[in-house]
C-alpha cells in the first residue's frame, strides 16, 4: 500500500471527531392497539354430575380415576387437553 493511503492504526480505530460520520437516529415506529374488542374469559362451569364431580382443578388424565369422569370433564367442563388426538374420546389409556 503507498504511503500516502495508509492511516497510523490509533486513527482508524478512533478517527477524529470530524472525521466521524454524523449518525441519525430512525424515526421511531408507533404502534396502535388493535382495533378488536377482548373476548371476555369465559368462567368455569359449575356444574355437578350425579357421581359428584364437580368443574375443579382436575386438567391430566392422570387426576381422572374413570373413563366416566373423563368424559365428563371433557364434554361438561371443557378441559379439552384430556382427548389429545381429537377423536372425542377421552383419555386414550383409561377409555379403552
Amino acid at each position: 500500500m503507498p504511503a500516502d493511503q495508509r492511516i497510523p492504526l490509533w486513527e482508524w480505530r478512533h478517527p477524529p471527531a470530524a472525521a466521524a460520520v454524523p449518525v441519525v437516529p430512525a424515526a421511531p415506529v408507533i404502534m396502535s392497539a388493535p382495533s378488536v374488542a377482548p373476548r371476555p374469559i369465559p368462567s368455569k362451569p359449575t356444574a355437578t354430575a350425579s357421581a359428584g364431580w364437580t368443574c375443579e382443578a382436575k386438567i391430566t388424565c392422570k387426576q381422572m380415576s374413570s373413563c366416566d369422569e373423563a368424559k365428563f370433564y371433557l364434554t361438561t367442563c371443557g378441559v379439552k387437553r384430556l382427548d389429545g388426538n381429537g377423536d372425542g374420546v377421552p383419555c386414550e389409556k383409561l377409555c379403552r
